[in-house]
């Protein structure tokens, strides 16, 4: 049996969906689209929207397709409103098998943490969001890995007293940045929580598909 309440909050879900007004708050960026394509607005000073009645009375101070804090109405059923929360999040890559410039087999883990800094690249150049912003620190972790050594590796981990990254740490996040820089994301921090060298083993002495040796380790 349908519940009479469930029927009522749909109808008005969907009847509030038809209000041609909406409001970003100042942890949010918005953007609008009509029919599919993102449109460009004309800001004052303060980020609000001039509209073509407002302009005799209000200055333009730039145009941006991103909308800041504020309240917005568009065309229903024409255009369509979108914000997303632009607050630092956090996520953890997964575990990397690398290898150092020397040779060394490594496990490496990271997390990471993000913010949007445009909220219409963001939605425009990337498909499953975070996946996207996590395979970009992790190719920037392999990147800086496979360019050190082992043993520096282990000096630059450490961090000095009072500060909150080390000197890898600090690599890791400029390379990061600096590959996410033109998907209007930005990279706040990486930090490695997880570093072992992996031992690796290769069987010496086959005669055919029998071995006959023992096994030496290579690392």
């Amino acid at each position: 049996m349908v519940d009479a309440g469930s029927i009522l909050i749909t109808i008005v879900e969907n009847f509030a969906k038809l209000i041609p007004v909406r409001v970003t708050t100042e942890w949010e960026q918005s953007f609008i689209t009509r029919f599919g394509k993102i449109r460009e607005f004309p800001l004052d000073g303060k980020g609000g929207i001039i509209r073509w009645f407002h302009r005799p009375f209000r200055k333009v101070a730039k145009r941006s397709e991103v909308l800041g804090p504020g309240m917005y109405w568009f065309i229903p059923l024409i255009e369509a409103y979108y914000d997303e929360h632009i607050a630092t999040r956090f996520a953890d890559t997964e575990v990397q098998d690398l290898t150092t410039k020397d040779k060394i087999n490594v496990s490496v883990k990271a997390t990471v943490g993000y913010s949007i800094d445009n909220v219409a690249e963001y939605w425009r150049k990337l498909q499953d969001h975070q996946v996207s912003i996590l395979n970009v620190a992790e190719r920037a972790i392999a990147s800086e890995i496979g360019a050190r050594a082992y043993d520096d590796i282990r000096d630059q981990q450490t961090r000095k007293p009072g500060a909150r990254s080390s000197e890898l740490e600090k690599s890791l996040l400029e390379e990061a940045r600096r590959n996410s820089r033109d998907y209007g994301v930005n990279i706040d921090s990486l930090s490695l929580t997880h570093f072992v060298a992996v031992r690796t083993f290769r069987l010496m002495g086959f005669n055919g598909n029998n071995y006959t040796g023992p096994a030496r380790e290579l690392s």
